[in-house]
């Protein structure tokens, strides 16, 4: 999981974005995300809401890629 933000002054965007291209460009069955805030910058940047929403994303990835119960996709019902 790459994240960015569209006003972070250190790295520009362009930057993960090619990265996660790159990695989704790969023969792997993993998935690769990324992850754009739209008002968002480089930690410092940012407000306390949208680190919040960012560690939470974080998590919820991990969780789902560690094959957690509760965190896994509910497939849809027939």
């Amino acid at each position: 999981m790459f994240t960015t933000g569209l006003n972070d002054s250190r790295v520009d965007s362009w930057q993960p974005a090619k990265a996660a291209a790159r990695m989704q460009a790969l023969p792997s069955p993993n998935p690769v995300l990324l992850r754009v805030e739209g008002e968002g910058g480089h930690g410092i940047g940012a407000t306390r809401k949208q680190g919040d929403a960012l560690q939470a994303d974080i998590a919820a990835f991990l969780f789902w890629r560690a094959g957690l119960p509760g965190w896994q996709p509910v497939p849809p019902r027939r």
